[in-house]
C-alpha cells in the first residue's frame, strides 16, 4: 500500500529493517538501527515497516508483530500519530499519549491494554518510564524508539524500561551518526540486539581497549595495527544491522541549498565588554584555580564560557535578574547610559546596532520581508537571544511564532501546522529553541533559517539546520549561521570540525565529562580575542585557494568596507573563490567558496542587508538623539550550494558482480583505518592544526560508513 509512494533508498531502507527485524540477518538479534540523516523520511520507512509486520508474516496466518509501542520525544508524540493517519487512513489504530494530566495517561494505557483495534501505542520517553508497568501481560512484538541517541547511557530508567519489554524487534531511529564514544556506542547496540557484541566486560575487553590504546599518540605499531584490526571487526559486526546514508541523496529530490557561514565583526560596545572581561579579577582566578587544582574550577569555566557566548548574542545579555555575570561587573555602568535596562520605550531595549550579528539579522529579516514573499527560522540555545527576537520582530510588526521549552505539546503541533501552511499570509518568523524543538520538527513552510549561536555538539547543530531543507520542501533554501569573528563562537565551531581533542565536551553536557578536557591551554585558547582576523577558522585552514596578503587592504576599500557589484563575473571580483566543482565535500571548508568581497556573496537577499548595514545611521527614536555610523558587521563568508547534476548516465555494473544496495552494506572499517588519497590526508592534517594539536594521527572512530545506493551511481 505504501511502496508506491516510498522513493528508491526509502524501498532500500524498508528492506534492510525487513531482513533485520525478522532475523533473516547473519547476527545474534531482531533489531536494527536506521541511522539516515535529517530528511530523508526515517519516519515514513518506519510506518511502513510497522504496517508490514503488523499485516504479514514470511510464514503462518499469524502476523510477525500484534502490538507495538514508538517512543519518542514529548514534542513528536503528536506528529507521530498524524503521520500514521496520514499515511494508513484509518486502517491501523493507535493511541497517542500526549497528556500532561497523569489520570488521562492512566487511562489512556489501561485503554490500550484492552482496546484490540489499537495496535500502536506512542509515547514520550518519559512517560514511557513511568507507566511501562501498565503494559504487562500486552503482547509488545516490537519497539520504534525515534531520536534514538537519548538512549546513549544502558544504566538509565528509560533503557531499563525498553529492555524490560518482552519485544524482541527493536528499531532504533537517528539522524545523528555514532561515533568516538565507545561506551554509547555499545549502550546502543546492546539495546537493539543484547549481547551481540558481548556483556559489557567483554565488549570492553576484546574491543574497546585495544581501540583505545591504539589511538593513544605513544601507541606501538603492534597496538595500532590490532586497533585497526578490532575497529574493522566490530564495524563488519555492526554494519551488518546499522544503516546510514547521508542527506546528499535530498539533491537529487529537494530544490537547490545554499549554506552561508557568516562570520560577524564585534561592535566596539561589544569588545569592550570581552576586554573587560578577559583583564577582569574572576578572569584570573580561573586560571589560579586550575594552576592549585582547587575545586569549582569546571564550573567557573562553564558559567564564564556561557557569559562570553551570551556577550556575543548581545551586551544586554551579560545581566541577569538585575545583576551583572562574573566578569563583567566593570561594563554595568554602559546599561544606564545605553538604555538596556528596559526604563524607557520598549522598542529601545533590543538595540541591535550594539550587537554585530543582531544588527545583520535586523537587516536582512527587513530585506527578506520586503523583498521576498520566504518565511524564516530563527534559531537559539538560549531563551534570552529568543526574548530579543521576539521583542525585536513586534517592534517591526512581524508575525511571530515561538517554540521553547515552556510550549505545551498540544501547542507546538496546531504551531507548527499553522506556520507550514502555505495559505497562511500572517506567519514570517519561527522562533525555534534549539534544545527544545532541535529534533524531528518539520518546519518546510520556511525556506530561511539562521542559526543564530553554535553548541558544543555538532550533533545538535545538524539537528537544527535540518528543520527546513527536508522532504516536502518545494523553494530553494538558504542556511546561515552566524558566528562572532575571532571569538570563543569561532572555537567552539572549529572544535565541531575537528571532532577530536574535546570529543568528551562535544558529546556531553554534563561536567564530570568535559573535566579532563578543560586544560589550562584549552581554556587560554577558549579566552582569547583576536582582533587582527577576518575568519580565525579560515586562518586555521590554512586555505592555499585564498590570497588575503593585501586583506587589511581589502576592509579599507571604499566606504566603510563596501563594494557595489560591477560588470565583472564572478570568478574575476577581488578576494573571492568559487566552490569546487570535482573534490567538493559539505564536511570539509576548504571545498566550499570563500568571500572576503561580499559582492560575491550567492544571497542576494544578504548581500543586499550587508551593505544596508552601513548605509543606516542609528536606531533609536528620540529624534534628538546623536546618530550611530555603523562598520559593516561581516568580516568574512563561507558558502556551498548543495544540488543535483546529473551529468553523467548510471553505468551498468559490472559482469558478475551485483549492484549496492542497502540491503548488503559494505563491511569495510570507517574513514581513517584506510588507504586515504593525497587530498583526504591534506584535509585530516588541517582538521588536525584546526583542533590545535601537532598531533598526525586521525581518530579511531566506531561509526557506520555511508551506504552507496545504486540510485546514487
Amino acid at each position: 500500500m505504501l511502496t508506491r509512494w516510498l522513493r528508491e533508498h526509502q524501498r532500500q531502507g524498508v528492506k534492510f529493517m525487513f531482513d533485520c527485524l525478522m532475523g533473516l540477518k547473519d547476527f545474534q538479534g531482531e533489531g536494527c538501527i536506521l541511522a539516515d540523516d535529517m530528511g530523508l523520511g526515517k519516519t515514513l520507512q518506519s510506518i511502513t515497516i510497522l504496517w508490514t509486520l503488523l499485516e504479514q508474516n514470511i510464514e503462518g496466518t499469524q502476523p510477525a508483530v500484534r502490538r507495538a509501542v514508538v517512543v519518542c520525544p514529548a514534542s513528536l508524540v503528536n506528529n507521530w500519530a498524524a503521520e500514521i493517519q496520514k499515511w494508513l487512513q484509518g486502517r491501523c489504530g493507535c493511541t497517542p499519549v500526549a497528556d500532561n494530566c497523569k489520570d488521562k495517561v492512566v487511562s489512556k494505557f489501561e485503554g490500550f491494554k484492552y482496546d484490540r483495534q489499537s495496535r500502536i501505542l506512542i509515547a514520550s520517553y518519559e512517560t514511557f518510564r513511568v507507566h511501562v508497568h501498565r503494559l504487562e501481560g500486552v503482547p509488545i512484538d516490537m519497539v520504534v524508539c525515534d531520536e534514538a541517541h537519548r538512549l546513549k547511557n544502558d544504566k538509565t530508567k528509560t533503557s531499563l524500561a525498553i529492555i524490560e519489554l518482552p519485544a524482541k524487534k527493536r528499531l532504533l531511529l537517528s539522524g545523528t551518526p555514532i561515533q568516538n564514544d565507545l561506551d554509547e556506542f555499545f549502550a546502543l547496540v546492546s539495546l537493539c540486539n543484547p549481547n551481540v557484541v558481548g556483556d559489557a566486560h567483554t565488549f570492553r575487553k576484546r574491543y574497546a581497549n585495544p581501540i583505545l590504546i591504539g589511538r593513544e599518540p605513544d601507541a606501538t605499531e603492534d597496538q595500532q595495527q590490532l586497533a585497526a584490526a578490532r575497529l574493522t571487526e566490530l564495524s563488519s559486526l555492526t554494519n551488518m544491522f546499522i544503516l546510514r546514508r547521508t542527506n546528499s541523496l535530498l539533491a537529487k529530490v529537494l530544490p537547490p541549498k545554499v549554506v552561508l557561514n557568516v562570520f560577524c565583526r564585534l561592535t566596539p560596545l561589544q569588545k569592550e565588554f570581552y576586554r573587560s572581561f578577559l583583564s577582569s579579577k574572576s578572569c584570573r582566578k580561573i586560571f589560579a584555580a586550575e594552576a592549585e587544582g582547587k575545586s569549582g574550577f569546571t564550573g567557573r569555566v562553564l558559567s564564564s564560557i556561557q557569559g562570553l557566548m551570551k556577550l556575543c548574542n548581545h551586551p544586554s545579555l551579560v545581566k541577569s535578574q538585575a545583576q551583572m555575570l562574573q566578569g563583567f561587573e566593570k561594563c554595568e555602568k554602559y546599561f544606564s547610559e545605553l538604555d538596556l535596562e528596559g526604563q524607557k520605550a520598549r522598542s529601545r531595549l533590543v538595540r541591535p546596532e550594539i550587537s554585530g550579528k543582531l544588527l545583520l539579522l535586523a537587516r536582512l529579516l527587513d530585506v527578506i520581508r520586503t523583498t521576498t514573499n520566504d518565511k524564516i527560522v530563527l534559531i537559539s540555545n538560549y531563551t534570552q537571544t529568543l526574548d530579543l527576537f521576539d521583542r525585536m520582530c513586534r517592534d517591526c510588526g512581524y508575525p511571530v511564532m515561538r517554540l521553547d521549552g515552556q510550549t505545551s505539546i498540544k501547542k507546538r503541533h496546531a504551531m507548527i501546522t499553522k506556520f507550514n501552511d502555505p495559505m497562511n499570509p500572517q506567519s514570517f518568523v519561527f522562533l525555534l529553541s534549539s534544545k527544545a524543538g532541535g529534533c524531528g520538527v518539520n518546519l518546510i513552510g520556511a525556506n530561511r533559517l539562521v542559526l543564530f549561536d553554535p553548541d558544543w555538539n555538532p550533533a545538535n547543530d545538524k539537528q537544527a539546520l535540518a528543520r527546513v531543507w527536508r522532504d516536502g520542501q518545494k523553494k530553494p533554501c538558504y542556511i546561515y549561521r552566524f558566528f562572532s569573528t575571532g571569538t570563543i563562537e569561532e572555537k567552539i565551531y572549529q572544535r565541531q570540525i575537528c571532532k577530536d581533542g574535546l570529543s568528551a565536551m562535544l558529546v556531553s553536557d554534563g561536567e564530570n565529562q568535559i573535566k579532563d578536557s578543560l586544560s589550562t591551554e584549552l581554556v587560554k585558547d577558549l579566552f582569547r580575542l583576536r582582533e587582527d582576523t577576518v575568519s580565525d577558522t579560515h586562518d586555521m585552514l590554512d586555505c592555499e585557494r585564498c590570497g588575503f596578503a593585501s586583506r587589511r587592504d581589502v576592509e579599507n576599500e571604499g566606504e566603510n568596507g563596501r563594494r557595489e557589484a560591477s560588470t565583472e563575473t564572478e570568478h574575476e571580483i577581488r578576494n573571492f573563490v568559487p566552490q569546487l566543482e570535482e573534490d567538493f565535500d559539505e564536511d570539509d571548508l576548504l571545498t566550499w567558496a570563500h568571500h572576503s568581497d561580499l559582492a560575491s556573496l550567492p544571497d542576494p537577499c544578504l548581500r543586499q542587508a550587508a551593505f544596508a548595514c552601513v548605509d543606516a545611521h542609528g536606531s533609536g527614536t528620540n529624534e534628538d538623539e546623536e546618530t550611530v555610523s555603523v562598520e559593516q558587521p561581516i568580516s568574512f563568508v563561507m558558502s556551498c550550494r548543495i544540488e543535483f547534476k546529473n551529468e553523467e548516465k548510471p553505468q551498468p555494473p559490472a559482469a558478475g558482480k551485483p549492484p549496492a544496495s542497502a540491503s548488503s552494506p559494505a563491511s569495510e572499517p570507517p574513514p581513517g583505518l584506510g588507504s586515504a588519497s593525497g587530498l583526504a590526508e591534506e584535509r585530516s592534517r588541517k582538521k588536525t592544526k584546526l583542533a590545535g594539536t601537532d598531533e598526525e594521527d586521525e581518530d579511531f572512530v566506531v561509526c557506520v560508513p555511508d551506504e552507496t545506493s545504486s540510485e546514487e551511481e
